[in-house]
This record gives C-alpha cells, structure tokens and sequence, in this order.
C-alpha cells in the first residue's frame, strides 16, 4: 500500500511552477486554500540561489503538513545550470531528508544514463538506481519512476518500458507520451485499462500533445493515482487546473 496515495480516489497534487521561494510559499499557499492534497516541488525549474536548506526547509512548512513529491529532472534543469545526474541526485536527496512531509521521490527512467524514451537497459545504471531506491526506502520515502517517451506509443511498448520501472523496486510507474489525433487519445485511454489488468504495480500513465486533454482528466480516474494539476490562474500546459479535476471526481462521485 502506497503512503503516498490515498487509495479512494486520486490525489490531487498541486505542480509548483515558480522558480524563487517566495512565489513558492505564495502559490502553496492558494492551492491550500483552493483545497489540495498534495504538492510537487520541481527542483529543477528553481534559481540555484534557492536550492538551500532554509529555503527548502520554508517551502515544506508552508505546505501545512501535505505531502510532497519532488522532482530534479535533467531535460528542464535550465535556468542557470547545468548539472550532472549524480549531482541531481544529491540535490534531491538533500531536500529529501529536510522534512517530514516529504514522501515522494522521482527516479527517471534514465538516470544515470541518458536513453531514447528516458528509459535506460543499462546495467550499472539500474543497479544505481535499484541502490537509490533502496537509500529512499530506508528514509522512510516511496519512489516514482518516471519516463517521458512524449511520442505516440502502442500498448505493447508502453508496458515494456512499465515493467521494466516496475521490476527496479519503485513503489509508482509514471510514464508520458502524446497524443495528436482523437485516435491515439482513445488508445491511451485503451491503454490505461489494460495497464490496470496487466501491470502489478500502481502506475500514472498521461499523455502530451495537441488531444491529451481527455487523457489527462480521465487517466488518473482510471488508474486511481495522481492529478498533476495547477491551481487557478496558472499556466500548466498539459496539466489540468485543480478545478477541473475536482469536477471530474464530482460527476464520477468520487
């Protein structure tokens, strides 16, 4: 049983765009009171400046007890620096180990070893993340794995790259892809489905794309994890404002 999730229905998990503190806490503050459950801090989209245990340590106390997940990915690490994966690594393990709160830790699929679809198949790479999620364990956390292909997949491809983040002792699967035509959004919801008969491990599979929209409001209900949402009046490209996600739970009485 995940610590994270909540097991009724989806968690709500408010994703933080600001890249300073205070528009953080500003922002953590308006998704508490718009009613979140949950936030994800992404490190990689803060100044370096930033990055410190008091400033960590401020934007987890803000979140006013609700978990948190944490991300540090290479691809957006773009604003003043550019850093190397076991420098990521350390990064999140750091901010990791500065509060109680703080329960969810992403491990890319590539990590340590950069890869087409951000899944890796190299050895001394899965064996260093193994390690790492093993290191996550043992401080009380959960681990995600996520790969973002951010192409259109057939299902077939999609579960390899699942079962192969399922088998590194994460505790969530997390893969994106796209979807550009009403067709393939109708396969990724296929998809989901039979992810859910097929795949022994609590899994978010979302799409991109010009038609993710649908996928976006429905995979999460389907698959019983996350809404990676944003809060009112914030721009979250693919990801859906909180309002809406509660608007879906309510029609579904959820």
């Amino acid at each position: 049983m995940s610590i994270f999730l909540n097991h009724t229905r989806p968690v709500i998990t408010t994703m933080l765009k600001p890249n300073n503190t205070k528009d953080l806490v500003r922002d953590i503050k308006a998704a508490l009171a718009e009613g979140t459950d949950a936030f994800c801090l992404e490190i990689e989209l803060m100044k370096s400046e930033c990055r410190t245990a008091t400033d960590f340590k401020d934007i987890f106390a803000a979140m006013d007890g609700k978990p948190a997940y944490i991300t540090d990915y290479r691809r957006l690490n773009i604003n003043d620096r550019v850093q190397s994966d076991d420098e990521l690594t350390e990064e999140m393990l750091f901010a990791f180990s500065l509060a109680d709160n703080v329960k969810l830790f992403d491990i890319r699929g590539d990590l340590f070893c950069e890869s087409p679809d951000e899944i890796t198949y190299n050895e001394k790479a899965i064996e260093k993340q193994i390690a790492l999620a093993k290191e996550v364990h043992r401080m009380g956390g959960e681990v995600l794995m996520s790969s973002h292909p951010l192409r259109f997949m057939p299902y077939e491809d999609v579960f390899k790259i699942a079962k192969s983040q399922a088998e590194r002792g994460v505790d969530i699967v997390k893969i994106v892809t796209l979807a550009e035509s009403e067709r393939e959004v109708n396969e990724n919801i296929k998809t989901t489905l039979r992810l859910n008969e097929d795949l022994d491990k609590q899994f978010l599979f979302l799409s991109g794309g010009s038609h993710c929209r649908k996928h976006r409001l429905l995979g999460p209900v389907l698959s019983n994890s996350l809404f990676l949402s944003v809060q009112k009046g914030i721009d979250g490209g693919p990801q859906p404002q909180m309002s809406d996600a509660k608007k879906v739970m309510e029609l579904m009485n959820i």
